[in-house]
This record gives structure tokens, sequence and C-alpha cells, in this order.
């Protein structure tokens, strides 16, 4: 029996050394997004990330952050022409990070994708929100300052979950609920 602990106590302390690139990893930042229609115009916000980096290519996180939204909260279309009424939407975000590096050096390009739901913390009781479903593919690079110090890029696509009235007087009034698209742009540090 004693072995056994001896030998389960070299290999925990093997691992320990070997796992200089593994561990607990924290994260800030912040992002901005322009829309891709006209359902939306803007967004940005601040975001922290807390995970584990499984080894130099995989890190798996968890996710909270704020994030101010301007988007469509009534569309109405009146003798051919469309009127637009955007709402300020202030979430409340929490989600889960899954990051994939394609190589293991100072600069080191990588995959991520973020999934998660989003609460609007104003506006709880309106049915005109953006409470729901967000996702986030993209594409980014890590610039290793020191270790466990990093400063990171991100590009993709973001799809926010939105709510707004449809309103004409050629049909019934309808409420819309759809991912709004936005192209967003994000800058952290690893500390």
């Amino acid at each position: 029996m004693k072995k056994i602990y001896i030998v389960i106590v070299i290999l925990f302390s093997c691992i320990m050394l070997c796992a200089q690139s593994k561990g607990y990893e924290k994260s800030i930042e912040i992002n901005g997004g322009i829309a891709l229609d006209y359902d939306s115009r803007f967004s940005f916000g601040v975001s922290m990330i807390n995970g584990y980096r499984i080894n130099n290519h995989f890190f798996v996180g968890g996710l909270v952050g704020y994030e101010y939204f301007d988007a469509l909260s009534l569309y109405s279309y009146y003798h051919g022409v469309p009127d637009y009424l955007y709402e300020a939407k202030n979430l409340f975000k929490l989600g889960v990070r899954v990051k994939a590096n394609l190589t293991k050096g100072k600069v080191s390009p990588y995959l991520s994708f973020d999934i998660g739901g989003a609460l609007d913390i104003l506006d709880i009781k309106s049915i005109f929100s953006a409470s729901g479903l967000y996702l986030e593919p993209t594409f980014g690079i890590d610039f290793k300052l020191h270790d466990k110090q990093i400063v990171y890029i991100m590009l993709g696509y973001h799809a926010q979950n939105n709510a707004f009235l449809d309103s004409s007087i050629y049909s019934a009034d309808s409420h819309v609920n759809y991912l709004a698209p936005l192209f967003d742009f994000r800058l952290g540090f690893v500390f």
C-alpha cells in the first residue's frame, strides 16, 4: 500500500513539473461591434474570462461581462417609408469560451468560440429586449509578453439575440425574435 502512495506522489510530481503551460488562466477584455444589418447598430463592452489551459493548444473557460447593445426595438413601414426606432440594451452576459491555439510561440494565432446567454438588466419586463442566446466564432492572435502574460486581439462574427415589434399598416403587429449579426473586435490581456 505504501508503494502505491509513493508511485502516486511521484506521478503527481512529474505531472506538476511538466505542466508549466497548464493551469488556471484569467483575462480581461474590451470589445466593440459594428452591425452587419439594419436591425442593430453597434455594441461595446467588457468581459472577464476565467478558465483552465489544458495544454499549449487548448483552453476552456467561463465568461462574465457587460455589453451595451444598440438594437432595433420598433420597425414600422407606413406609405412606403420605413421607420426604425433603436433602443439601448444593457446586457449581463454569461458564457463559455473554447480556444484552440494553432501554434506554440511568442506569436500564436488561434480560433475560439463563445456561446452563452445574455440578460437585459435594465429592461427585464419588456418583450423587446436582447435577452437570450449569443454566440461568437472568432479568429485571434496571442502576443506573449512573459510567462502567463499575453496581449491578444480577436476578430469575429457576433450573433446576439434581439426582439422587436414589426408594425405596418399592411399587416398585423408581429414580434420578431432573431440573432442580430455584428462584426466584433476584441482586445484582451491574460495575467
